[in-house]
């Protein structure tokens, strides 16, 4: 069973890698869009690259979002890892499933916040394009923040019990002797 689990999440993760990748090429090229547009193309385009400012905007939204999971998942996140595996493993235990219980709490929050606000945004659009509603981007917070939780489950788990995980980040750490 842990297997399995460890296996979907591991396939969850490539996905927010690759979808990550595609959101990054496809932001590059609306950024050449927009300044081959504005400083060699001005006149040429029979449409206004206008939209283009705004789809960048949205999108760095999304890519961060869908950023948090993959950082937690590949130990890429910001944090005094280095600083607290000084401390004997009992403590470092402790320090680490506190933290990643205040993780949890913080991203169902999140989560949760997120599904109420797409909810009333759901039917709002973005100013300069119809077809993209506000509320998407909070249901991506929200499935973002959800497999964060998940993920941040799983974890805890293994450093309860000891389990060590491949592929993904060093939650057991380097420690000093008790």
């Amino acid at each position: 069973m842990r297997f399995e689990l460890h296996s979907t999440l591991e396939h969850i993760n490539k996905i927010l890698e690759n979808v990550g990748i595609l959101i990054m090429v496809f932001l590059g090229l609306l950024a050449v869009l927009q300044v081959s547009s504005r400083y060699f193309l001005s006149g040429y385009l029979p449409f206004s690259t206008v939209w283009t400012e705004e789809i960048i905007r949205f999108f760095i939204i999304i890519m961060t979002m869908i950023g948090v999971p993959y950082a937690m998942w590949t130990g890429e996140h910001i944090s005094i890892r280095p600083l607290i595996e000084l401390l004997p493993r009992t403590h470092f235990k402790i320090l680490v499933i506190t933290s990643n219980i205040l993780v949890i709490v913080m991203s169902v929050i999140v989560a949760i916040s997120g599904l109420i606000v797409a909810h009333r945004n759901i039917e709002r659009t973005l100013i300069t394009v119809s077809w993209i509603r506000v509320g998407y981007g909070h249901i991506v917070i929200s499935t973002m923040f959800m497999i964060t939780a998940i993920y941040v489950i799983y974890m805890t788990y293994c450093i309860i019990f000891d389990i060590e995980l491949a592929g993904n980040a060093d939650i057991t750490g380097d420690f000093v002797d008790e």
